[in-house]
C-alpha cells in the first residue's frame, strides 16, 4: 500500500499557509469592526472612528445601519 506524507507536499504548504494567513485576515478585521460597534454604541463621531479604525466612512455608515435592524 502506497502511503503519501501530504504536509511534504509543497502545494499542501502553500495552501495550507495562505487559509492560515486569510483566517488570521479575516480575524483582524473583524475585531475592527467589533471596536468600531462599541464606538458607535458611545456615540463617538464618525471621524473619530475613521481615524482610529482605519474603516472607511462608508463601511462605518453600514456598521451603523446594521445596529438600527
Amino acid at each position: 500500500m502506497l502511503t503519501v506524507d501530504i504536509k511534504k507536499m509543497p502545494s499542501f504548504n502553500i495552501g495550507f499557509d495562505r487559509g492560515i494567513q486569510k483566517g488570521i485576515q479575516e480575524g483582524i478585521e473583524n475585531g475592527v469592526k467589533k471596536v468600531a460597534i462599541g464606538m458607535l454604541k458611545l456615540n463617538l463621531d464618525i471621524e473619530i472612528i475613521q481615524k482610529s479604525t482605519g474603516l472607511s466612512f462608508e463601511e462605518i455608515e453600514r456598521l451603523k445601519k446594521s445596529l438600527k435592524n
